[in-house]
């Protein structure tokens, strides 16, 4: 299995994870603090408690049971569905800044990819690209959504790619942000230093939590650093959200570790001729300045669907752009599909 190296803290993510695997992890069931539970205290704006972000990053989510999950979602707002698909390591919260914006003109659904956030996973879990896909599919069929615009980021939008190939009669539109390229790799040095990781030993578990203590630590591309514009950024409530959960609970641990190590590259790649069935309308919103997967891929790739409308270009902006210009993305989420 081909894994990738992104320009934050996969290697200590999945060497830390592969080691918690060996010691008898559980997998997750009604006993594992909920998502909530462990990013206490709640946020400031809960001094208004119809607020649509307190809700998201307090309230219990809701289920929906496929084959092989339980997968958690919230759901806010009104209008058309807007299914939205959250890469790794990252979970539904990821979009709380992103929500205010879209809830004003869609039912917005946030799910939580198994492997991440509340979802419940098995042994029978399937977490390829393509496993993945089919359990959002189921998803999408329970909660009855027959007609929905449909948003990936990240390793999120592959996962949306084959939800898309799989129902795309339903989708109406679809956007992705900084994402995959078939044919394409990470710099072969942050390969490098991945194999490097791989040799850490169990002292890796010890020095993990301190390690997201270590506020140098987590702006350095060791950490996350490389994923923001401004690396102070990963200080703030991303830590907290998305970082948190996975530092201080095993079994979110071990559901990222397998959402990662289901990704195949060859998988990847054959999406380079697959990209031509999907027949909707398709647009990219791409940070200008990622390394990890440079605006010239995403100009690449566009040729490779067939009903491409564009890429709004965000200046100032890396791998995670829906965190850091939450509004310049929700805006040209809102213009792309309401167009």
């Amino acid at each position: 299995m081909h894994r990738r190296l992104y320009p934050f803290s996969l290697p200590i993510f999945s060497i830390v994870a592969s080691l918690l695997s060996g010691c008898g992890v559980a997998l997750p069931s009604s006993q594992t603090p909920l998502m909530s539970k462990l990013t206490q205290p709640p946020p400031p704006e809960c001094a208004d408690p119809k607020n649509l972000v307190c809700e998201l990053l307090t309230g219990s989510p809701s289920y929906v049971t496929t084959k092989t999950s339980k997968v958690a979602y919230q759901k806010f707002g009104r209008g058309d569905p807007l299914v939205l698909v959250h890469g790794w390591p990252l979970n539904r919260y990821t979009w709380r800044r992103m929500l205010p914006y879209l809830a004003e003109h869609f039912t917005v659904y946030a799910i939580d990819v198994p492997g991440g956030g509340d979802t419940e996973w098995s042994n029978a879990t399937d977490f390829t690209w393509p496993g993945q896909g089919k359990t959002m599919k189921a998803v999408v069929d329970a909660l009855g959504i027959t007609r929905y615009y449909l948003f990936g980021q990240d390793s999120g939008a592959v996962i949306a790619r084959e939800l898309a190939l799989l129902d795309n009669a339903h989708v109406i539109k679809f956007a992705m942000a900084n994402t995959e390229v078939p044919d394409r790799r990470p710099p072969q040095a942050l390969i490098d230093a991945q194999a490097k990781m791989s040799m850490w030993n169990w002292a890796v578990r010890r020095t993990l939590r301190s390690k997201f203590d270590d506020p140098e630590f987590l702006q350095s591309d060791e950490g996350f650093g490389g994923s923001f514009y401004d690396r102070s950024y990963v200080l703030g409530d991303f830590r907290k959200y998305i970082l948190t959960p996975i530092v201080i609970d095993p079994t979110h641990t071990e559901g990222h570790r397998r959402f990662l190590e289901g990704w195949d590259w060859k998988e990847l790649d054959s999406l380079r001729l697959r990209h031509q069935q999907i027949t909707v309308p398709v647009m990219f919103v791409w940070g200008e300045d990622d390394p990890t997967f440079p605006l010239a891929h995403a100009e690449e790739m566009s040729k490779q669907f067939p009903n491409f409308k564009g890429i709004t270009r965000i200046a100032k902006g890396k791998l995670l752009i829906h965190e850091e210009r939450p509004k310049e993305v929700s805006e040209a989420l809102v213009a792309f599909f309401k167009d």
